[in-house]
């Protein structure tokens, strides 16, 4: 997937986060990682695993929602599988590449810094 840097930087810069719970994966987005994974484990009865976290905007958020709509099973959860699924894995990939490579951080980088990948658990 092809994204437009505007996109992922100026509609409301913060971070877009993907939870599994089973079959499914959360998109969500945030401005606050740390307080909504605290909060993430009040919201759901059953225990979820963050699997990726990327320092992106609302924009890139609905972007994603948009592109894997096939998969959507309700709100902001979707299947995990099809192309979602090799698009998060290769998000994974991506980050972990970067961490060996010195290229990754885990913070926020400020404006102007166009990652593909910041942070997976």
């Amino acid at each position: 997937m092809t994204i437009d840097a505007d996109v992922i930087l100026n509609t409301h810069p913060g971070w877009v986060y993907f939870v599994q719970d089973g079959e499914f994966v959360k998109v969500g987005y945030t401005k606050d990682p740390k307080g909504r994974a605290s909060r993430r484990r009040t919201d759901n009865p059953r225990d979820t695993t963050h699997i990726l976290t990327l320092w992106a905007s609302k924009g890139f958020e609905r972007l994603v929602h948009d592109k894997f709509a096939p998969y959507r099973h309700r709100n902001e959860w979707f299947r995990y599988e099809g192309d979602l699924k090799e698009f998060v894995e290769s998000m994974i990939e991506d980050g972990r590449r970067m961490l060996r490579e010195g290229d990754a951080v885990s913070h926020d980088p400020g404006p102007g810094w166009v990652p593909s990948f910041i942070m997976a658990d």
